[in-house]
């Protein structure tokens, strides 16, 4: 759980917009079930927490269970099917996915990280109407 929340305050410099009922249902699914951790952060917490500007929501889903992670790891790849790589890595035995979907005026309405190993994965989902990525990459690494 900790790890989660770390992960989901390390994204809050990312914008994000607009909601997808597949996302919602994946984290549905998830919610609630035993070796599942998912959490939504709103707009108005997101804007509490001075991040807000047009961010309605973010969501993540967790697992840290071996025995559920493949499964898991199986229905994202579904989900993340209709989605463009942006960035992919491998670091101690870590993978770590960043995929996007934009709109018709090209601007990155939706981004997710997919991060995995063989004992945990996480999926967060950013919704945005237009995510700057070089203002993230410029804020946090001192450009």
């Amino acid at each position: 759980m900790k790890r989660l929340i770390t992960i989901l305050f390390l994204l809050l410099p990312l914008t994000a917009v607009a909601q997808d009922s597949v996302f919602l249902g994946f984290v549905k699914k998830y919610s609630g079930q035993k070796g599942f951790t998912t959490v939504e952060l709103s707009e108005q917490l997101l804007k509490t927490m001075g991040v807000g500007d047009g961010i309605e929501s973010m969501y993540a889903v967790s697992v840290e269970d071996r025995e559920k992670v493949a499964d898991f790891c199986a229905d994202t790849k579904s989900l993340i099917s209709h989605y463009k790589v942006l960035m992919s890595f491998l670091n101690d035995g870590k993978s770590i996915s960043i995929y996007s979907r934009n709109s018709a005026s090209k601007s990155i309405t939706h981004l997710i990280i997919f991060i995995r190993s063989e004992a945990a994965a996480t999926l967060v989902l950013l919704y945005g109407s237009n995510i700057e990525l070089t203002n993230f990459l410029s804020e946090n690494m001192g450009h």
